[in-house]
C-alpha cells in the first residue's frame, strides 16, 4: 500500500521525504534526503534523521513541543536572599583564593562552601540540582556541581596540600599584631574506612565511634577563624600541636585545651617563648586554693563573680556563675549521700589555669569564644555522606574539610552581620537563614527577576540586611567581564 497523494503533496521542508511506519502503515515521518544511490536502474534516496511528520495533514517539525526539554533544562524560581547575602559578604574571600588557585578552581570551591552555608545538611549528590535551583548558578554559570565531578575536585584539592597551607599562611599574617591569637580543637564523626583519620580511638573505644580531630586558630577581636588542620583523634597532643605551630607560621597564641600538654617542649621545638595556654583545674582540685571568697564582679555581667590570683609564675582564674550554683546545689542535694558545708563551697565554680598575665574580661572572653567556635566547627560534617572509595579517602577528606572550614568563615561573617542588624535578638540564626532561603525570585519574559512577596515581618528582616534595596542583576555579560578580571588578577600575579 503507497503513501496516499494527499500527504505527498503537503507543504513540508525542502529535500525531504515522506516514510510510511507503524503496524498499519498509518503513519508518516518526514526525514532528510541525504543522497541518493542506484538500484537495478533506479535512483533511490538516501534517508537522513526524522525533522517532523504529517498528522491530521499538516506538517509538524519535531522539535515544535519543546514544553519538556524547557521544563527540564531551564529554572525560573530560584532562591536568592541566601546566596546573595553570603556573596556580598565574603567576596575578600574569593580573591584570596585567587592568589594560589585558578579561576575555575577558585569559583569551584567558593561555591560549594557557600552552598554548605546555605543548605547545611545537604549531600554532594544534592549540590547540583541546589546549585541550579539558587542564584549562584546566576553569577557564577557552567560550574559542574555534579557527584563524581566533585568527587574528582575534592581529592584533587587535596593532593595539592602546599596551596592549602600557603592560603592558611595568607590569613595569618594578616592578624594584627595587638589580637589575640586562640589555638583549640574540636572532633567530629568520620566513619569511613578508607583513610587514616577514621581509626579507631582509645578515647571513644567504649561508644564505638570514630573521630576525626581538628586544630584551629582564630582572631578573639574579630571572632573569625584564621586557619584550621585535620589529625586523626588520638594524633592531638604536643607534637600535633607543634606540626600545626609550623604548619601555619603561627608566631604568637594561646592554647586552650582541657588536657594538658607540655608547652615547653611546644616552645622549645619552635624556638618561640610568645605562647601560652589556659587549661581548667579539675573540679577535685578547687579546695586547694583559696578562692572561695569573691570579692569582684566580671565587668560588664553582674552575675559573674570573678579571681585572679598569683601563684609562682602561674595565674588563675576563677568565676563564679549564679546559674550554676543554682543548677549544681540542686544535683547535690539529689545524692544519698553529701556533705553540704563542703559542697556549697565549690557550686558553680570553674577555675583556669594559665601563664599568662592579662586582664580577666580577655579570659572570660577566650572561653566564652571558645565553646561557640567549637560548636561552629563541628557544624560543617560532610565526611559520613561520603560511602565511596574516591569520595573518601585521604586526600578527598583533607579538600572537604578545607571547603569546610571556608564555610565556616562565611558562617561567622554572617553572624557577626546578624549581630549587627540586631536580628539575633529576635531570631536564632537557622530561622534567619531560613526566611532566607524562602526568598525567591522568578523570570517572567522580557521583565527580568522579580521578587515573590514575602509576609511583611519577613520583608523586614531583607530590609536590614539591605537585601531589597540593593540586589544587584546579574547578566551573561557581567559575569564574562568578572571573569576576564579575575583572568587578569591571576595573570598578573604569575608574571610577578
Amino acid at each position: 500500500m503507497g503513501i496516499p497523494k494527499e500527504i505527498l503533496e503537503t507543504p513540508r521542508p525542502k529535500n525531504t521525504i515522506v516514510v510510511a511506519y507503524g503496524k498499519n502503515r498509518d503513519r508518516y515521518a518526514v526525514r532528510e534526503r541525504i543522497g541518493c544511490h542506484y538500484k537495478n536502474g533506479r535512483r533511490l534516496p538516501i534517508t537522513g534523521k526524522t525533522v517532523g511528520h504529517i498528522i491530521d495533514g499538516k506538517y509538524v517539525p519535531k522539535n515544535s513541543n519543546t514544553a519538556q526539554s524547557e521544563t527540564k533544562n531551564y529554572i525560573d524560581v530560584k532562591d536568592w536572599a541566601n546566596v546573595i547575602l553570603c556573596v556580598n559578604s565574603t567576596e575578600f574571600l574569593l580573591k584570596d583564593l585567587l592568589h594560589f588557585y585558578n579561576v575555575n578552581d577558585a569559583i569551584r570551591m567558593y561555591c560549594l562552601s557557600i552552598l554548605r552555608v546555605c543548605y547545611p545538611g545537604a549531600e554532594d549528590g544534592e549540590l547540583n540540582d541546589l546549585y541550579s535551583e539558587c542564584f549562584l548558578s546566576e553569577l557564577y554559570p557552567n560550574i559542574d556541581m555534579s557527584k563524581n565531578a566533585l568527587s574528582v575536585f575534592l581529592n584533587n584539592l587535596g593532593r595539592a596540600y602546599s596551596k592549602i597551607c600557603k592560603f592558611m599562611q595568607l590569613r595569618v599574617d594578616r592578624v594584627e599584631k595587638d589580637h589575640h591569637v586562640i589555638v583549640a580543637g574540636s572532633v567530629k564523626t568520620d566513619t569511613s574506612e578508607l583513610n587514616p583519620f577514621s581509626e579507631f580511638s582509645r578515647k571513644y573505644e567504649e561508644d564505638d565511634s570514630k573521630k576525626l580531630s581538628i586544630l584551629y586558630a582564630y582572631d578573639l577581636e574579630q571572632e573569625e577563624p584564621i586557619c584550621c588542620q585535620c589529625f586523626p583523634e588520638d594524633e592531638i597532643d604536643t607534637a600535633a600541636y607543634e606540626n600545626f605551630i609550623i604548619q601555619n607560621a603561627i608566631k604568637k597564641a594561646i592554647f586552650v585545651d582541657d588536657e594538658c600538654f607540655l608547652l615547653s617542649t611546644v616552645q622549645q621545638n619552635t624556638k618561640n617563648k610568645e605562647f601560652y595556654y589556659v587549661n581548667c583545674i579539675d573540679y577535685k582540685n578547687i579546695d586547694k586554693y583559696d578562692i572561695i571568697n569573691f570579692t569582684e564582679q566580671l565587668p560588664g555581667n553582674k552575675n559573674i563573680s570573678c579571681k585572679k590570683i598569683k601563684i609562682k609564675n602561674k595565674y588563675l582564674y576563677a568565676f563564679k556563675y549564679d546559674s550554676g550554683l543554682q543548677s549544681e546545689g540542686l544535683r547535690w542535694l539529689s545524692r544519698d549521700n553529701y556533705n553540704e558545708d563542703k559542697g556549697k563551697q565549690s557550686f558553680g565554680i570553674e577555675v583556669f589555669e594559665s601563664n599568662l598575665d592579662t586582664d580577666i574580661s580577655i579570659i572570660y572572653n577566650i572561653l566564652n569564644t571558645q565553646c561557640a567556635m567549637e560548636v561552629l566547627m563541628r557544624y560543617y560534617n560532610q565526611t559520613p555522606d561520603f560511602n565511596t572509595r574516591k569520595t573518601h579517602d585521604y586526600y578527598s577528606v583533607i579538600g572537604s574539610e578545607f571547603c569546610n572550614f571556608l564555610s565556616t568563615i562565611i558562617t561567622y561573617k554572617l553572624l557577626s552581620l546578624f549581630k549587627s542588624t540586631k536580628l539575633l535578638r529576635s531570631c536564632t540564626y537557622n530561622e534567619i537563614m531560613k526566611i532566607l532561603q524562602r526568598s525567591k525570585k522568578v523570570k517572567i519574559d522580557k521583565q527580568g527577576w522579580k521578587p515573590i512577596k514575602l509576609a511583611p515581618s519577613q520583608e523586614k528582616i531583607l530590609e536590614k540586611l539591605n537585601l531589597l534595596s540593593q540586589f544587584m542583576q546579574y547578566t551573561l555579560t557581567s559575569w564574562s567581564a568578572h571573569h576576564r578580571l579575575c583572568s587578569m588578577i591571576v595573570n598578573s600575579r604569575l608574571a610577578s
